[in-house]
């Protein structure tokens, strides 16, 4: 684990992760698909599940009330 992590912290950013979700749940399934899933080269059940989450209980940070 040292040896994969070396460097690993030096261009790093938290911002950055929820930059690009933030872009991926705005973006239509078209395009989520086309510019954020295919020329990734992770497996698709992250951006895919976000989408369908934000989908379903909205993209705020506000609780959700009945």
């Amino acid at each position: 684990m040292l040896v994969a992590s070396r460097g690993s912290h030096l261009d790093y950013s938290f911002w950055k992760d929820e930059i690009v979700s933030a872009a991926a749940i705005k973006a239509d399934w078209l395009s989520l698909y086309r510019d954020w899933i295919i020329p990734d080269t992770a497996p698709p059940l992250y951006a895919t599940l976000l989408k369908a989450w934000a989908g379903a209980w909205g993209n705020n940070e506000k609780p959700y009330e009945l």
